[in-house]
Order: C-alpha cells, then structure tokens, then sequence
C-alpha cells in the first residue's frame, strides 16, 4: 500500500481502495457496501445494488438502516451503528449474521463482517461491510431442527393427540404465532371438527376455544373449509373482516387478526387442516 500524498489528503489511498472493491465487486458470492458516519451509502457493488434499495439501483446515497434494516430492527442497528464509530466494539462483535431486507420485500439472512474506515490523522469516517447470504444454509439448519423435534415429539408422546399439542406448541414458539389448532374430517358429519390447540396464555383463549371446540366448518367455510376446499395453504390478513371466519367477534375481543392454514393430506385427499393465528 502507498501512503497518503500530504497535498491530496487520502485522495491516492482512495483510489487505491476503490480499485480493490471494485475487484472484490466482481465477487458474485459477496455484498460489499461503505457507509460513511451518517450511514449513507457511498458505494456498494453490483450484487447489493441489485439486491438492496426500493427502488433497485438506488443504493448509492440512500441511508442503510432505512433501505436494508428491518423497520422493528433498525433502533437496535442505529444504536450499533453509532457504537460502531465510537470504535466501542470490538473485532469480534463486528462479525454476526443479521437479518436484512431485499428490494422485492424478501428477507435474507446475511453474515455481515464490518470494518472502520479512518481518515490519515486515524478519525472514523465509516464502515465498510462484506456480507454473505446464508438465507438457504440457515433455512436447511432450521428444517433439520424442525425434522428432529418433530421426531422427538412422536417418540415422547403417549398418545397421537398429545403429539399434535406438543407440536401446536413447538410451531407457536418457533414462528411467534398467538394460537395454533388442528382440525381432522369427520366422515360422518361431512365436515371439519375442532381436534386440539394451543395458545400462549392459557386463560386467555379460554372463549375462543371453547367456541372452536364445538364448531365444525363445512366446506368453504372458515379457515379449516376453505383450506379443506382449495386444497392450498390459505392468508387471512384479517380474520375479523372476514366473513367466512365464525369466531371473528371473540377473535376482535382478544386482537387475533393474521391467519394461516394449511391442509394435512394422505394421498390426495385432506383429512385435516393446521392453522395458526
């Protein structure tokens, strides 16, 4: 490396940079972006100009923790990101995997290595990040997790409904999901009956379950007919408006509004329908 021209300030170091990002930007495995200490965008390669900004290109210039960071997220990275400059963290608290937000609303799970950029006098004038999208291999880790508990649950449960509780549960833990049931097809009613369920709270859900444990859905109505009737995993972005759902009063009363519902088949029929709320 050269050292700075007195004249030119850190002009030639500057380009001596931009050079080696420029040959690490051809690095289609890398996201490589340089904030400076307001944490505006003053470079990123190709790969995160595509990948970041809404809309995509506009990276350059735009503030990162509004363009990248998950809105619930970004107090916590503003705080970090001042931590950061302030030089109180160390080598190794600057490497951690986080989770970010992509131009097309996605979100990927990037392992972040982030380094200070100084001026000659040694002031912070920013960061310069390298990420790595592990979005697959932590999905891959967390199926397998998934795979494992689900078999520890089959293996330690005494009876099949005491299965299905146990894994209401292991899936309302995981995924932050309020309240989780299962419903099985009933040949004789020709219809969808309440099986079991769990709620964060016990007392809580008390009503609602009550009024799930002595309903049953035709075809086409609520969540478990309209899952039974499609065939498809079903959204409800709000159960309350939603005409179909029977329970959408108590539902109100306790602030259950999101929903998803998705069918259990055996060949080509569906004898069951899972939902979380």
């Amino acid at each position: 490396s050269r050292p700075a021209s007195k004249e030119r300030g850190c002009d030639m170091d500057s380009e001596f940079v931009k050079r080696f990002l420029n040959q690490l930007g051809n690095d289609d495995n890398l996201f490589v972006v340089a904030l400076d200490n307001t944490g505006t965008v003053t470079y990123a390669n190709a790969k995160a100009r595509e990948r970041f900004c809404n809309p995509p290109g506009k990276l350059i210039g735009a503030k990162w923790v509004d363009v990248a960071i998950l809105p619930e997220d970004r107090p916590r990275a503003k705080k970090r990101f001042a931590a950061l400059l302030a030089g109180k963290l160390d080598g190794l608290a600057q490497i951690g995997d986080v989770d970010v937000l992509a131009c097309d609303g996605s979100r990927l799970r990037i392992l972040w290595s982030n380094h200070l950029l100084r001026e000659s006098d040694g002031t912070i004038s920013g960061i310069l990040g390298f990420g790595q999208d592990i979005t697959e291999q932590r999905r891959v880790q967390f199926r397998l997790g998934l795979h494992q508990a689900v078999a520890r649950i089959i293996g330690e449960s005494e009876s099949y409904r005491q299965a299905v509780e146990h894994f209401l549960r292991l899936i309302c833990e995981q995924f932050d999901w309020d309240f989780g049931e299962a419903w099985i097809y009933e040949n004789k009613r020709k219809a969808m009956i309440w099986h079991s369920c769990h709620g964060h709270g016990p007392g809580y859900y008390t009503r609602f379950r009550e009024i799930s444990q002595n309903a049953e859905f035709a075809m086409g109505y609520g969540i478990p007919g309209v899952v039974w009737q499609s065939g498809q995993p079903v959204w409800i972005e709000d159960v309350t408006k939603n005409p179909t759902f029977l329970r959408r009063e108590e539902a109100a009363r306790i602030g259950l509004h999101c929903a998803f519902g998705f069918p259990v088949r055996v060949g080509d029929s569906v004898v069951g329908v899972i939902n979380f709320l």
